[in-house]
């Protein structure tokens, strides 16, 4: 008699494999043999791909946000030299005191005659140093003429691109309706110190 054969037999004649726990149990073993084999593997692989296809998401989300604060470092690196160009402007370039001075009472003069005043007297100010500018420029002025070309000088005076500053105004009436006033204005020269210190 074969091998298969009597294992045939012997498995025929053993009555405990027909029974429920036998058979059950058994199922159980392959479930979980079929698991171990099959599906761990299977869950592991993915969640691996899971892992990876976030941090690439990621990785691609990071590139992005810096891509944007690149673009907004360099747009606001830009409106920075734009306004930096700009108080520059602003500022007296002349290479002595003496002659931004000269060029402050140009601007005033030309403002003044611009709004029908009348220049009376100027007394030109000694010079201050102004911190990380430069030099402070200030003239006094003794006017005359109507309150609206008065106040029409000063919203100039405000509104000019050279940095202007009114530190004084004294406005008073004087005969046949005119107002005489008395104004003290400051503008600021850029130094060669100031200039490489910023650089």
């Amino acid at each position: 008699m074969s091998l298969i054969a009597q294992f045939k037999t012997e498995w025929s004649n053993r009555q405990n494999f027909d029974s429920p726990i036998v058979i059950w149990g058994g199922l159980l073993s392959l479930g979980i043999i079929l698991w171990a084999l099959i599906l761990m593997p299977y869950l592991q692989w993915r969640g691996q791909q899971y892992q990876q296809f976030d941090q690439k998401i990621k990785k691609v989300s990071r590139l992005q946000a810096l891509q944007e604060a690149a673009d907004e470092w360099q747009q606001a690196q830009q409106q920075f030299q734009s306004a930096e160009e700009q108080m520059i402007a602003s500022l007296f370039q002349q290479t002595s005191y003496v002659t931004a001075q000269t060029a402050l009472l140009n601007l005033l003069r030309k403002e003044i005659k611009n709004n029908s005043l009348k220049l009376e007297s100027q007394r030109l100010q000694e010079s201050e140093a102004e911190k990380n500018i430069g030099q402070k420029i200030s003239i006094t002025l003794r006017l005359k003429g109507d309150l609206i070309n008065v106040l029409q000088l000063i919203h100039n005076l405000s509104q000019h691109p050279k940095l202007l500053n009114i530190e004084k105004l004294y406005i008073n009436k004087s005969r046949q309706n005119l107002m005489a006033v008395t104004l003290q204005v400051s503008g600021f020269r850029l130094t060669a110190d100031n200039t490489e210190s910023e650089e």
